[in-house]
């Protein structure tokens, strides 16, 4: 069971395989800092810091939606499960 996991407007660039889909294998419900954190240390290139701030917590100008849902309006205790699906915006991309 997996995670879909997209990283879009320009965070594709910054991941290994330059796409924006990847999926993340998971046998339970886990909370965001691991998806976070799992994204920060597998998906992306030498580029984790732009991602991530201290303490794996997301760097400012990244937008989390958890099935399509803005993480902020979220309860804090939100576990992200298989089928479930996380995407991340940078909202600072070249143009």
């Amino acid at each position: 069971m997996s995670i879909t996991i997209e990283l879009l407007a320009g965070l594709e660039q910054l991941s290994k395989t330059k796409k924006s889909d990847h999926e993340m294998l998971v046998t339970h419900p886990v909370d965001f800092t691991e998806v976070v954190d799992y994204v920060a240390t597998k998906l992306l290139e030498k580029h984790g810091n732009v991602f991530t701030g201290p303490q794996s917590n997301l760097a400012p100008g990244i937008i989390a939606l958890i099935n399509d849902q803005d993480i902020t309006v979220l309860p804090k205790d939100t576990r992200i499960k298989a089928g479930d699906k996380v995407t991340f915006l940078s909202m600072v991309h070249g143009g």
